[in-house]
């Protein structure tokens, strides 16, 4: 009876702790893309498979433990650096604090606030991130915390720990959000002449990034980088969206980046993705892109800006 009783404790216990977890993102998906010079007849092409997932558990209502992870499988053919294999991953984990309905605290390798302007890497658009995006400062070991203000402001003050070639140092960063999302304004600081800005904005079937930064972490490497994505959704029954990924050095005062195009949603029961074509004007090539992953839901193209 006592052996009995024993096991009824345990499994009561698993049940209310494992009913507690919930699986948030679940990524599955593949990118091909083949580049197609105007200037020789070379051409090169990559394909990428990306899985992740991301769950919480929540043992209390004041508490989260939230984590992620990502891996991602490369080929590249064509490329300047030859034929490249690689494996590629990232993982966060971290724990959010809720003391009331307007404030929270979390803390952890995460995203920092400016990070959280790009699309999540367990995600359709994380996999096809967009040159200006990357811009943002990445995750990184932080803390951060942020409140309420009023129903359509939120604000946020974060500090991060950054690795550089003289060691470790502290990276500060502040937000401020209207409207649930419509518009998200960050900025960061670095103590060693690294510092930025980047404004997000999704209204109807316009959605862009507008990123600066700075960039002197490096001795081999400096920045001064002005750079802007554009998506624009042209057909509501096509599922058509512009875009344009473009970015200008101050530094070297030229075009470093320059890719404008269209590209096409679909999905169907299982399968999502979308086909792409666009122009590259820096490196004078015509590019292609072919995307599909698992999906349960309508490929609507609001992926393209999903935070994390």
């Amino acid at each position: 009876m006592k052996k009995i009783m024993i096991i009824v404790a345990i499994m009561a216990i698993s049940t209310v702790a494992f009913s507690q977890i919930t699986i948030d993102k679940l990524y599955v998906g593949s990118l091909s893309g083949t580049s197609f010079s105007i200037d020789s007849l070379h051409t090169s092409s990559f394909t990428s498979i990306r899985m992740g997932a991301m769950a919480t558990y929540k043992p209390a209502k004041w508490i989260e433990i939230k984590g992620w992870g990502m891996v991602q499988s490369e080929a590249s053919i064509g490329k300047a650096q030859g034929d490249v294999s690689k494996v590629s991953s990232l993982q966060q984990i971290w724990i959010r604090f809720n003391p009331s309905g307007k404030l929270s605290i979390e803390v952890g390798s995460m995203a920092t606030l400016p990070t959280e302007q790009r699309p999540h890497p367990v995600s359709i658009g994380g996999h096809f991130e967009t040159w200006s995006q990357t811009q943002i400062p990445g995750m990184a070991l932080n803390a951060k915390a942020k409140y309420q203000l009023s129903k359509s402001i939120k604000v946020g003050a974060g500090i991060a720990v950054r690795r550089d070639s003289k060691g470790y140092i502290p990276e500060y960063s502040g937000m401020i959000n209207f409207h649930d999302s419509i518009a998200t304004l960050s900025t960061w600081y670095a103590n060693n002449l690294n510092f930025g800005s980047a404004l997000t904005v999704n209204v109807g079937r316009f959605s862009s990034n507008l990123v600066y930064k700075q960039n002197h972490m490096d001795l081999t490497k400096s920045e001064n980088i002005l750079a802007n994505n554009i998506s624009l959704k042209i057909s509501e029954n096509a599922n058509l969206f512009l875009y344009f990924d473009n970015g200008f050095d101050f530094e070297k005062n030229k075009l470093v980046r320059s890719e404008n195009g269209i590209y096409k949603c679909f999905d169907s029961e299982w399968i999502g993705g979308l086909f792409c074509i666009g122009y590259n004007h820096v490196d004078h090539t015509i590019n292609a892109y072919a995307m599909f992953h698992l999906s349960s839901k309508k490929a609507d193209g609001k992926w393209f800006h999903e935070r994390r």
